[in-house]
């Protein structure tokens, strides 16, 4: 899997990902968004020196799913959508845990209750459950320590 910084270029596939009925059910806003407020959020997101968004490709440079990844000081909170073409191929998984080794930091996920792929996902990519808060479990990942 390769990743690539994200840019305004992107704004069609991103908003088409993000305005998905399944993926809006499992988001912490389930609002339908107009295309204008996700182009502004874009160009916001992609100007912000504490947010970075990635689009993971696949072999053949098929465009598999994007990662954010805020900056909070002490850890990064991850959030993920993936491509609705490529749901149920264990791609999910696979993007999440190349993300995490190829930038290794301390991360936080939240994830709804509801949303189980997502929970796979962390289990899988070496994040441990942490609290659970209003139906939305914290998963957390420490960076891997250095060899002694």
């Amino acid at each position: 899997m390769n990743f690539r910084r994200a840019t305004m270029a992107d704004a069609d596939l991103l908003f088409a990902w993000r305005n998905d009925a399944h993926t809006r059910a499992m988001s912490h806003d389930g609002r339908e968004i107009a295309f204008s407020d996700h182009l502004a959020w874009l160009d916001k997101s992609l100007t912000d020196a504490r947010r970075d968004l990635f689009v993971c490709q696949g072999d053949a440079a098929a465009p598999i799913g994007v990662i954010r990844r805020d900056d909070e000081g002490a850890l990064s909170v991850l959030s993920w959508t993936l491509n609705p073409d490529y749901r149920g191929r264990g791609l999910g998984k696979a993007m999440l845990w190349s993300f995490v080794t190829r930038y290794p930091g301390r991360y936080r996920a939240e994830v709804k209750a509801s949303n189980v792929a997502s929970q796979k996902m962390c289990v899988h990519a070496g994040f441990r459950l942490g609290e659970e808060k209003g139906g939305i479990f914290h998963f957390y990942r420490e960076a891997p320590r250095p060899p002694k």
